[in-house]
């Protein structure tokens, strides 16, 4: 019985853990390469909330991303123009969530 709890704890804590922000998306607020250790990027939204970890103030793209390149210029060409973004995010580095995709809308 106690395995079964185990298991179950297990696949709820995974189906759990990796969340999007706000539907109708958030304008980017600041953005800061390098933030972590030189590699990663700070991103924050404008009245945007990231929960998980302890700082829900932004989250982290990871410089070891496979799509790194391709999801900073998504995000920063949505902070130069204005537009709302979607991140899809789970995990903690430090007191950070991690971002893992984002998209415009």
């Amino acid at each position: 019985m106690k395995y079964l709890i185990v298991i179950l704890m297990c696949l709820s804590s995974s189906v759990f853990a990796n969340q999007w922000t706000l539907n109708t998306g958030n304008k980017v607020g600041v953005i800061n390469p390098g933030a972590v250790s030189g590699v990663s990027t700070f991103i924050s939204l404008v009245d945007g909330v990231f929960t998980g970890c302890a700082r829900s103030d932004g989250a982290l793209l990871l410089g070891d991303n496979p799509n790194y390149d391709q999801i900073f210029s998504l995000i920063l060409s949505a902070k130069m123009s204005g537009s709302h973004i979607r991140i899809y995010y789970g995990g903690c580095s430090g007191n950070f969530s991690i971002i893992d995709q984002a998209y415009i809308l």
